[in-house]
């Protein structure tokens, strides 16, 4: 549009108020200056003409600019330039079944030397036109019929000078006007458009465009998920031959299995298990944890699917994940085992419950058929395992000053004590003396001896007894 100059008094109009939005010529919204887009929602499948103009307080010179848009399919549009007999002419489509899908019988036409147009919502498909004469002489020029899609003359241009008999019949086909899944936008399906509708997914690269958005939802549910991405696959595999009707099972149960994490920084699994033991096309969920306390890694899937891709994107508390076979194979769960996370204790201080979950769970069968699936949610419990053998292990930080940590392990329970001596083989300071039980402990000692006095800077030995255990080590401490 052009932003109003003058307004209607031959005035300056320099405090414009906002853009005015009609759809077939009403008023539908008003937006702030210097916004760029507008989204209009819930319409029904249709033509609509929109005008978009910027306003004043007062009337102005301001231009206008409109556009059309087509909601759902472009329609057919059949049309016909009646000759000086219109009552004669009568017309019908039929689809593949010889169903009549639209029709206009003998005597509905009136008006002579007149364009009339019918816009039809006709499936993709193949269809036959027929047009029929009561007088055998068909339409005289100029008169005529043709039948339009998405600007394509799919019959005719038919009559004419010379007309035509009683009966003329041609088939046509209407095809996608739209190419679902084709992100790219080359007129093709292929890897290209996979791969970058698995980045939109994960959130990796590029923020979508409204483009990319408006053509990724390829079963018409009104989400972007799993279930697009394999019928995307199928179609650039050409793969429509899958059974679409029916998924292979009714309902999924993933299961986290209440477990026992240790707190070593070794890397752990968490196994995700479902009660499905057939195959899938594919799986996306979201893994919900707490990034304070556990690392995560890239979910491994059962043996024998090797083939299958799993992609990952990591947001704050939650790893997106997606099992795929961009080769169009499927997903063996005949182990039971939906996939195996990784999982490392990153605060060494951590010990007791942490919620470990498994949201947004969708598995998908052949054609993007959904097979129901929900999770439980599991409690992981973090800690220590106890230990079965007792050790003792070097002190940190080494040198120090002035405190340092000893930590030891008793495996059974009973008498222990960990004495600190001098290069002379005198006792320093005893910071354990008495009954312990089987467990990981840790002590610290402040550079002080018995009596609460500093010691001095040199070589240091701490022993520990516990049962028939016994073990030395040196430590530094410099001041």
């Amino acid at each position: 549009w052009r932003d109003p100059i003058l307004n209607m008094d031959m005035s300056p109009c320099s405090d414009l108020e906002g853009l005015l939005i009609r759809r077939n010529g009403q008023p539908i919204s008003s937006v702030d200056p210097g916004t760029r887009s507008f989204t209009d929602f819930a319409l029904a499948n249709g033509h609509y003409v929109y005008e978009i103009s910027a306003f004043d307080e007062v009337p102005n010179h301001g231009a206008p600019v409109t556009a059309d848009a087509w909601v759902g399919p472009k329609p057919v549009i059949v049309q016909i330039f009646t000759d000086n007999w219109p009552g004669e002419i009568s017309w019908k489509i039929y689809n593949s079944s010889t169903q009549v899908v639209a029709s206009v019988d003998q005597g509905e036409l009136t008006l002579a030397a007149t364009l009339h147009e019918w816009p039809l919502s006709l499936e993709p498909g193949t269809y036959l036109f027929e047009i029929n004469d009561s007088a055998n002489d068909g339409i005289f020029d100029p008169g005529y019929y043709q039948v339009l899609h998405n600007g394509n003359i799919l019959v005719g241009p038919g009559g004419g000078y010379d007309g035509y008999d009683t009966q003329e019949i041609t088939p046509f086909v209407v095809e996608l006007t739209v190419l679902m899944g084709d992100l790219d936008g080359d007129g093709f399906l292929n890897i290209l458009d996979v791969t970058r509708y698995i980045e939109i997914m994960i959130e990796m690269g590029d923020e979508p465009t409204f483009d990319e958005l408006s053509l990724m939802d390829m079963n018409g549910d009104g989400n972007h998920n799993i279930l697009d991405v394999v019928m995307l696959i199928e179609e650039v595999l050409d793969m429509g031959g899958l059974a679409k009707d029916l998924p292979i099972v009714e309902e999924i149960t993933a299961t986290i299995a209440p477990m026992s994490l240790t707190n070593t920084r070794e890397w752990q699994n968490i196994p995700v298990t479902v009660d499905c033991f057939e195959m899938v096309s594919g799986f996306q969920a979201d893994l919900v944890f707490d990034p304070t306390v556990v690392e995560l890694g890239i979910p491994v899937l059962a043996e024998g699917n090797e083939s299958v891709g799993v992609f990952t994107s990591l947001n704050g508390n939650t790893m997106r994940v997606l099992g795929i076979d961009l080769s169009g194979n499927m997903i063996d769960l005949a182990s039971g085992l939906l996939m195996s996370v990784p999982v490392q204790v990153i605060d060494e201080n951590a010990n007791g419950p942490m919620d470990f979950a498994v949201e947004d769970l969708i598995i998908s069968g052949p054609g993007g058929v959904e097979i129901v699936a929900q999770c439980l949610v599991s409690v992981i419990d973090i800690g220590l395992p106890a230990p079965t053998e007792f050790s003792l292990q070097q002190n940190y930080p080494n040198p120090f000053n002035p405190i340092t940590n000893i930590r030891y392990d008793i495996a059974e329970r009973g008498d222990a004590q960990l004495v600190i001596y001098n290069m002379l083989g005198q006792e320093v300071r005893t910071l354990v003396n008495g009954t312990q039980n089987v467990g990981r402990y840790e002590v610290q000692w402040n550079g002080l001896d018995n009596s609460g006095q500093p010691v001095a800077t040199g070589i240091y030995i701490y022993h520990l007894q516990a049962g028939q255990f016994t073990k030395n080590i040196k430590m530094a401490y410099i001041k």
